[in-house]
Formats: structure tokens, sequence, C-alpha cells
């Protein structure tokens, strides 16, 4: 029967967390968080998301819903032609 005076408090037991946590889970999210803020600029800046001149409820979901569709058929063809970066939106416009 083990005693609290004979647990050595450096025991690779001991000193394990409860739960184990993944190392590459915050590599993860700050992958996924660099890649929603590209996509908040692009939409902002290239597809001036910002801006609404719409005169309805409808017309503001329609110019939203198309310019959403066409940021996504630009990523789905940048896939398609095999770029590694597919959010580099502006060489399908304006090729080097």
């Amino acid at each position: 029967m083990t005693t609290a005076s004979s647990i050595d408090p450096n025991d690779a037991v001991a000193q394990q967390p409860a739960f184990p946590t993944r190392p590459g889970i915050h590599v993860l999210a700050q992958r996924d968080a660099a890649v929603i803020e590209t996509v908040n600029e692009q939409l902002e800046d290239q597809f001036r998301i910002g801006k609404n001149h719409a005169h309805t409820f409808g017309g503001l979901c329609a110019r939203l819903a198309s310019k959403l569709t066409a940021h996504t058929l630009c990523i789905y063809i940048n896939r398609l032609v095999g770029k590694a970066d597919a959010l580099q939106i502006k060489h399908l416009v304006f090729p080097n």
C-alpha cells in the first residue's frame, strides 16, 4: 500500500495532464484564421462587399450571392489549373 509520502512528485505519471492535448490544433487554428482573414480582405477590397447600393433587401441578397459565387468560382478555377495558392484570385484577371 502506498502512502502520500511515498509518491514521487517527479514521477512521469504524476506529470501528465488529465486530458491529452494535441499540439497541432493551434497550428491548424492559426492557418484557418489566416485563410478567413484573406477571404474577408478579398471580399472587401476586390469585390467591394462593404459598399452597398441595393435599394431592397432582395437586391442586397442578390448582390451578396453574386459576389460570393464569383469569389468561390475564382478559387475553384485556381484549383482546377493547379495553382499552389488558390486564394490568389487577382492572377486570373491580371496574369504576369
